[in-house]
């Protein structure tokens, strides 16, 4: 008898239900809740060729060209692109470069791409023609030579290595990478063994303005580096990020400006105890004019990328979680972390299209 009754609801109801329905799917599809993380693929089921899933690649190589493009990297020589949000993305295995980790890229319009892969042998590669061909502008026989980023101002560019004989290496490029050349080091500072840069998001290295860059380091000690190009200075700022170990320090960061003052966003952490929080920094900002310490914050487990969202509001990744970080001129606030956790996030220079990539091929949008 209630199957029946049931079964005369739902004639009864059919048109209401269909439009419910088709509501919903609209909703889903077309709006954002507040901070959520919505999957862009399912890497379990696609196979990059006969021998290779995408569950069985890392990325972190990330960039969004606009709202609508953005393109991926990682292990095993893997490249992927999307050009509709990341509704279908195509992915692609680099035949010469199955070795390859490519940890960064820089995508200068839909045809123009560069990849930069970390270990032996250190290199890079460019295509000109959307990704069905790639040459190699950078190489290196050298195995101290270690790329942990790339970062672009128009055609300029910079390429940061582990350090060889006690100081960092600076490669320079004027042309979009075409070629590369090596920063005169004679004025660099000295570093101590154990100290390092991270390639975990590729954004360890960035330009701050068109005659200045910023990189920031870990392991036995974490540092801001800054040079100024105009005057050949460098300036060096002590960060209090934990510190000490080979996998601890300084990851990432971002450049923010908060009434009218410019600062960067620096986080880290230790990456083989991602939930360290207690008595651990993983967040300060730097105001760079004076260059200071302006703010720090202890409660936030291993984060490798961080992007701004708006001045007083940061999005921040690591490997154990995905959440937010509010800033303003008295304190910080952290906000809960969502699950997965990725090793890279990147955004639309219009904020439109926010990405994040990870371990076992995972994608996602961020709706914020």
């Amino acid at each position: 008898m209630m199957y029946m009754r049931l079964l005369f609801f739902a004639r009864q109801h059919f048109f209401l239900f269909q439009f419910l329905g088709f509501f919903l799917m609209l909703l889903v599809k077309n709006t954002c809740m507040a901070q959520t993380l919505i999957p862009l693929n399912l890497p379990d089921t696609v196979a990059i060729t006969n021998n290779l899933k995408l569950n069985a690649v890392s990325f972190r190589g990330l960039y969004v060209l606009n709202k609508n493009t953005f393109w991926c990297s990682g292990s095993k020589g893997v490249v992927g692109m999307s050009n509709d949000k990341g509704a279908h993305i195509a992915y692609k295995q680099l035949e010469k470069y199955v070795q390859s980790d490519f940890r960064d890229l820089h995508v200068f319009n839909e045809k123009t791409i560069l990849l930069s892969s970390a270990g032996f042998p250190a290199r890079i590669i460019k295509s000109t023609d959307a990704g069905k061909s790639w040459i190699e502008v950078f190489s290196s026989n050298d195995s101290a030579v270690f790329i942990d980023g790339i970062d672009f101002y128009g055609k300029k560019g910079l390429m940061l290595s582990d350090p060889i004989q006690g100081k960092f290496m600076v490669y320079v490029t004027e042309n979009k990478g075409n070629t590369w050349h090596l920063l005169d080091t004679a004025l660099a500072p000295k570093v101590p063994q154990g100290e390092s840069a991270f390639a975990a998001s590729g954004s360890s290295i960035q330009w701050i303005d068109n005659n200045s860059f910023a990189f920031v380091s870990g392991g036995v000690q974490s540092n801001l580096y800054c040079y100024h190009f105009r005057t050949k200075e460098w300036r060096v700022l002590h960060l209090p990020i934990i510190q000490g170990a080979s996998a601890q320090g300084a990851f990432s960061f971002c450049k923010i400006k908060k009434q009218g003052i410019s600062y960067l966003a620096i986080v880290g952490g230790d990456y083989t105890n991602d939930t360290l929080t207690q008595l651990s920094t993983g967040f300060c900002l730097v105001q760079m004019k004076p260059l200071m310490v302006k703010q720090v914050a202890n409660q936030l487990p291993y984060q490798s990328s961080v992007i701004e969202l708006s001045p007083n509001r940061l999005l921040t990744t690591g490997s154990n979680g995905t959440g937010t970080i509010y800033t303003n001129n008295k304190a910080i606030s952290l906000g809960n972390l969502m699950k997965p956790g990725f090793h890279v996030a990147a955004k639309s220079k219009d904020g439109k299209l926010i990405i994040l990539a990870g371990s076992k091929g995972r994608i996602s949008l961020f709706c914020n």
